[in-house]
């Protein structure tokens, strides 16, 4: 049986935030237990009116965030997100990043179960509403 992109990619929005201050806003987590090939993050601006808005990523072991919290490392990610400025479009997609695959003993910093977005803002008066989609590439049965 032939199979779409839908078939193989499974998204999920792990970030939809109204901010209006100068704050650290964490994204949902996204749990990679079973996935093989990767995991990207897409950012979209959306109701933008001021302020700076850096995205990293942090990893954990657990899903509250509270055990062996990390940055991702830069050497685990592929692709980039400029901070969001105030260059931005309502409704743009500012970047993507990939994280590395789980699984392939080739890479050297394996990543913790738990991945999410996080987004720091400076400069916020009135803010922006922002969004972070996570997509995963689903594996082909052996």
């Amino acid at each position: 049986m032939e199979k779409d992109i839908s078939q193989k990619l499974n998204c999920r929005t792990c970030l939809d935030a109204a901010i209006t201050s100068n704050t650290t806003t964490n994204g949902a987590a996204v749990d990679t237990q079973g996935i093989q090939t990767g995991l990207m993050f897409s950012i979209a601006a959306l109701l933008f009116t001021d302020g700076v808005y850096a995205v990293s990523f942090e990893q954990a072991d657990d899903l509250a965030f509270t055990t062996n919290v990390n940055t991702v490392a830069a050497d685990q990610i592929v692709g980039s997100i400029e901070d969001i400025i105030a260059a931005a479009v309502n409704g743009a997609v500012m970047g993507k990043a990939g994280i590395l695959s789980l699984k392939d003993p080739a890479v050297g910093n394996q990543l913790q179960r738990f991945v999410r977005p996080v987004i720091t803002s400076t400069g916020v008066t009135t803010g922006a509403t922002l969004a972070a989609i996570a997509t995963e590439m689903l594996d082909e049965a052996p």
